[in-house]
């Protein structure tokens, strides 16, 4: 109680999620499964199959996903899902669009975007992972262009929920979406919001009428997770998502997600929509943990008759505003720190 207890559509109500002793033997064998049995947690069966028993897709995209950095805990998908990559980090069109600081005409993220939506191949995934500038370009036009027929999105960076971004692509946000976030406190796309601050932005870029959306704030992770972070959680997030989209509530799988963190020594906050309408539920976790609480906070008003209204201008100086990645040099790995006190 008090972890994402969302009140499940009507004609859901009945429906509950396939699961076997098999596939929960499976689950309890991964490091997230170990230690959430450890704590006595229960371990939540994998969404892995369709009806003719074929492994699902689960498809990364790319440009922003850190692919290279985060190998490992892409590479653990695959022991449940049938996981495929669309596009690649550094090509000639991995660049933000015109409109952006720094930005440039096609080919740019935008025009690639635009290539999944007609190839078609990622609305025929079970879940898509975006991070960084794939969040905040990439997914808000295939929101566009699929509506809520996109499938369950896992979000690294929040990159979708950002108000001040130039393209405004969160007003394209569906009410039907299903999202799942992973935010950081050290990511310096937080600018110098406070974690209230961008805790609400974010909140408020969701639709008062959208029920399936949830994000995890963790306050020692950066831009770029790291490995010990996101190995163990990105699992569970994408199982959530697809039990979300399969009519099943992932109480359990965020409740295995929190006590996974907390076990690592990471610290933060959970919120999740409540239902349609303006109330989320939070529940922090790690040191301080335990609170829970019921925040309102009002969507942010959409203008889609103007798509150009609240793009920005860029700046004079040659420093870049919060809102655009910083890209590394090729094959980076983000530093391997252990959790420490919230900054």
């Amino acid at each position: 109680q008090g972890v994402c207890a969302i009140p499940r559509p009507p004609h859901l109500a009945a429906r509950r999620c396939a699961s076997t002793e098999a596939m929960r033997e499976v689950a309890a064998s991964t490091p997230a499964g170990r230690a959430a049995a450890a704590a006595g947690a229960p371990v939540p069966a994998p969404t892995g199959a369709d009806a003719a028993g074929e492994k699902v897709v689960v498809t990364a995209i790319a440009p922003g996903a850190g692919l290279d950095a985060n190998d490992a805990a892409y590479d653990a998908l695959k022991a449940d899902w049938d996981f495929r990559v669309a596009g690649k980090a550094g090509a000639d069109y991995d660049v933000y669009p015109a409109t952006w600081p720094k930005g440039r005409g096609r080919p740019n993220l935008q025009s690639f975007a635009e290539g999944l939506a007609e190839a078609g191949d990622v609305a025929r995934s079970a879940c898509l992972v975006f991070g960084s500038r794939g969040g905040q370009v990439v997914l808000p036009w295939l929101w566009r262009e699929f509506g809520c027929a996109l499938p369950p999105a896992v979000v690294i960076n929040g990159g979708c929920a950002q108000s001040q971004v130039p393209d405004q692509g969160w007003q394209h946000w569906p009410d039907d979406a299903i999202t799942v976030m992973l935010m950081g406190g050290q990511d310096y796309f937080k600018g110098k919001l406070t974690a209230d601050q961008y805790m609400q932005e974010a909140m408020a870029s969701v639709p008062t009428a959208n029920s399936t959306t949830a994000i995890i704030y963790v306050n020692q992770m950066s831009h770029s997770p790291s490995r010990s972070l996101l190995l163990p959680l990105l699992r569970l997030l994408v199982r959530a998502a697809m039990e979300w989209k399969a009519g099943c509530t992932p109480s359990h799988v965020f409740a295995l997600a929190l006590e996974v963190l907390r076990v690592g020594g990471w610290s933060g906050r959970f919120a999740c929509k409540r239902g349609a309408g303006d109330t989320w539920e939070e529940t922090s976790f790690g040191t301080g943990g335990g609170r829970h609480s019921v925040t309102k906070v009002p969507a942010r008003r959409r203008t889609m008759a103007d798509p150009a209204a609240g793009r920005l201008v860029p700046p004079p100086s040659a420093e870049l505003p919060p809102f655009v990645e910083r890209l590394p040099p090729a094959d980076t790995k983000p530093l391997e720190a252990k959790p420490s006190s919230p900054a």
